[in-house]
């Protein structure tokens, strides 16, 4: 099956272009116009990676970019401060967030948030050999119609580790990866191996 390039319309032709909040809004700004994001999205992978920054930056530029009704949710009520820390970037970008610790109580926020344009999951960092956490994450989401999953992965870990990774999450059924932290990094291989070999559509790229 071939790899499909997410946002068709736009190809870029050099590398500083996939790179950056303008890339992040002419991606998103295609996906949305084919349909291919769902109104619900959740960013999922291993600790450290960057997934509750990179939820700020897509809601900051869903937001004041692109004029979009945007709430945020967040099941990582485990990590110490974490829910404190997109609380005051929900603050600043004027955007309501909503905690769940539960099944039940992510479908009472995605609810909630039915009014919203878009609806960002932050979701807790669990090791790709910690199945039985992952289990729990796959737990909390019963909402699958209308939910797109991202993976993110950061560039400054190895190609033998993200390949662990894909496979671990693999059961949460990602759609798309995202892959951070290109600054802490001088090898941007996996930027083309990965999506190819686990046929996972890259959405954009961060730093």
């Amino acid at each position: 099956k071939p790899y499909l390039v997410l946002a068709r319309k736009y190809r870029p032709t050099v590398f500083e272009d996939l790179i950056g909040q303008d890339a992040m809004v002419r991606t998103l700004t295609n996906a949305f116009s084919t349909g291919r994001i769902a109104q619900a999205w959740m960013l999922t992978g291993v600790r450290g990676v960057g997934k509750t920054t990179t939820v700020a930056k897509i809601v900051a530029t869903l937001s004041m970019k692109m004029n979009k009704k945007v709430a945020m949710i967040t099941i990582d009520n485990y990590r110490i401060g974490a829910v404190d820390q997109l609380q005051t970037y929900a603050q600043i970008i004027n955007a309501p967030l909503h905690v769940a610790s539960n099944a039940e109580e992510m479908s009472e926020c995605i609810e909630k948030c039915s009014d919203a344009d878009y609806i960002i999951i932050d979701s807790m960092g669990r090791s790709q050999f910690d199945h039985h956490e992952i289990d729990n994450i796959k737990d909390m989401l019963p909402y699958q119609k209308g939910l797109s999953i991202a993976l993110v992965l950061s560039m400054s870990s190895n190609h033998q580790d993200m390949g662990d990774v894909i496979k671990s999450y693999g059961k949460l059924n990602p759609n798309y990866a995202i892959m951070t932290k290109l600054d802490e990094t001088r090898s941007f291989g996996p930027i083309i191996n990965i999506p190819m070999e686990s046929g996972l559509p890259l959405l954009f790229l961060s730093t």
